[in-house]
């Protein structure tokens, strides 16, 4: 692996594998470009069944962030940017993968700011808190996965994120059932899980 030429013999495979799985040929250059772009061992495969095939669904758009990177966030989903075009696209939900900085380095460097303005860091700085390791108060309709205060290096992680998944699926549910548009912990239920969390400790 540690060989250009053998680390671009297994690119090559690899991506000859991906390519196969999907129709669609410009998210197939997103997602599995003919040319390397990392050397194989230093970013993770998707160990994965389907995953390619659902990203080649006719519902599912795929945006090449780094042809068009994030230019912001509003109250109807994200803006890309160019040199040539802004889009904005609508969505309902925004999942952000921030990468490795373990447990709250990632939100912290968000820059994200509560309902009255108030950041993460701020929020933060007497320590933690949550509800479930999920929730933020004053952040309505956030939710985290794999996060601090969840029994996130106690747990296998994809069974984990997948009953968080589903406790949010079931939450969702429940509030479109019953016309809630906002959800968030109370500061009672806050301080409950924060007992919970460092009485177990």
């Amino acid at each position: 692996m540690l060989d250009k030429t053998a680390n671009a013999s297994l690119y090559d495979f690899w991506v000859k594998k991906v390519r196969t799985r999907m129709t669609d040929p410009v998210k197939r250059d997103i997602v599995a470009p003919l040319e390397q772009f990392q050397w194989i061992g230093t970013g993770r495969l998707n160990l994965e069944v389907d995953y390619y095939e659902m990203l080649d669904r006719p519902n599912v758009k795929l945006v090449d962030l780094k042809k068009t990177p994030i230019k912001e966030f509003n109250e109807s989903g994200v803006v890309t940017e160019d040199q040539e075009a802004r889009e904005l696209h609508d969505l309902d939900v925004v999942i952000v993968a921030t990468g490795y900085d373990a447990v709250t380095g990632s939100l912290l460097d968000m820059g994200i700011r509560d309902k009255n303005g108030v950041s993460l860091q701020d929020k933060w700085k007497d320590g933690i808190q949550t509800n479930l390791g999920m929730v933020l108060p004053d952040m309505p309709n956030a939710f985290m996965l794999y996060g601090t205060q969840a029994p996130t290096s106690l747990a296998n992680g994809p069974p984990f994120i997948e009953m968080q998944v589903d406790w949010i699926v079931h939450l969702l549910k429940k509030a479109r059932a019953e016309n809630i548009e906002s959800i968030e912990p109370s500061q009672k239920a806050i301080r409950m899980w924060g007992d919970t969390v460092w009485a177990a400790c």
